[in-house]
């Protein structure tokens, strides 16, 4: 038999399956530094096995918000075009058309009036799934 003190005890009966410490000392409604101690003296009489991972969090900034929202200014921009066969007009007089352009560009985008900006060479429907997959979504 194991002599632990309370806490550590606690930690072992939530700790059955490798689980973050953040989410144990929440349930147990202390700070994971405060717990720090009780882990170790835990692993040092074998009681735990201790993983230590970084892990990377992003968060959305407002404007992040409001793209997701409302949707990407390019994409916008690509939905409003007007087709017919392989040429693809939009009207630039759309709020933030400067930045839609901009990232249609990179996609092969060409200007063939002062007013109007053309895809050509593929279908808008090509383009949107292009700028789907550059952009990290896999949906088509």
């Amino acid at each position: 038999m194991i002599l632990v003190p309370p806490l550590v005890y606690e930690i072992l009966k939530r700790a059955q399956e490798l689980r973050p410490l953040d989410d144990i000392a929440r349930e147990l409604g202390h700070q994971p530094e405060s717990l720090m101690r009780y882990i170790e003296e835990g692993r040092a009489k074998g009681l735990f096995h201790v993983e230590r991972r970084t892990v990377e969090r992003y968060e959305l900034t407002e404007e992040g918000r409001r793209r997701a929202a409302e949707g990407l200014p390019e994409y916008k921009l690509l939905k409003s075009a007007m087709c017919v066969g392989e040429v693809c007009v939009v009207d630039l007089a759309q709020p933030e058309a400067d930045v839609a352009l901009a990232n249609l560009a990179k996609l092969g985008g060409q200007a063939q009036r002062a007013a109007s900006w053309s895809l050509t060479g593929k279908p808008t429907e090509n383009y949107l799934r292009l700028w789907r997959r550059s952009n990290g979504f896999s949906r088509t």
